[in-house]
C-alpha cells in the first residue's frame, strides 16, 4: 500500500486539479497493479527433469503450411457468412477488437452487431456439430 501511495503521489504531482474520486481510482489502480506484481514474483514456475522429458511439454512450432491450412479452413467455414458479419467476427475474435469499434466501422449499433454475430456463431456451431466449448456434440 505504501508503494501505491507513493506512485499515486508522483502521478498526481503534475496535475493541477484532481477530484477525490479521481485520486481514489488512481490509488486503487496502483494498489491492484502492486498486488498483481507481488503475486507474479511469488509464483515462480520450476521445471525439473531432463531435456527429453521437457520436450514433450513444449508446444510444437507452427509451420507456414499449417498457417495456410488454417487460413483455408477459416475461409471455408465462413464461406456462407455475409461479408460484413464475416468482417465483424474476424475483427472481434481474430484481431481482438472491441465491439463498439467494429460497430462504428460498419455503421451499425453495437448490440445489433453482437446479436447477429451470436446467431451466426450458433449457426456455424450447429453446422460443424460442436458446442460452445469446442467439443463435438452428438450421440455418445
Amino acid at each position: 500500500m505504501e508503494s501505491a501511495i507513493a506512485q499515486t503521489h508522483e502521478y498526481l504531482a503534475d496535475r493541477l486539479q484532481v477530484t477525490v474520486d479521481e485520486a481514489r481510482k488512481i490509488l486503487n489502480l496502483h494498489y491492484r497493479n502492486g498486488v498483481r506484481r507481488h503475486k507474479r514474483v511469488n509464483s515462480r514456475l520450476v521445471l525439473r527433469g531432463t531435456g527429453i522429458e521437457l520436450e514433450s511439454l513444449a508446444p510444437f512450432p507452427i509451420s507456414s503450411a499449417d498457417r495456410v491450412d488454417a487460413h483455408l479452413d477459416v475461409d471455408t467455414v465462413l464461406r456462407d457468412t455475409l461479408a460484413d458479419l464475416r468482417y465483424a467476427l474476424l475483427a472481434r475474435y481474430g484481431a481482438r477488437r472491441r465491439w463498439d469499434e467494429v460497430a462504428a466501422e460498419l455503421s451499425r449499433s453495437k448490440d445489433s452487431l453482437r446479436m447477429a454475430s451470436k446467431r451466426e456463431l450458433d449457426r456455424l456451431r450447429s453446422k460443424l456439430g460442436t458446442n460452445k466449448n469446442g467439443s463435438k456434440s452428438g450421440p455418445r
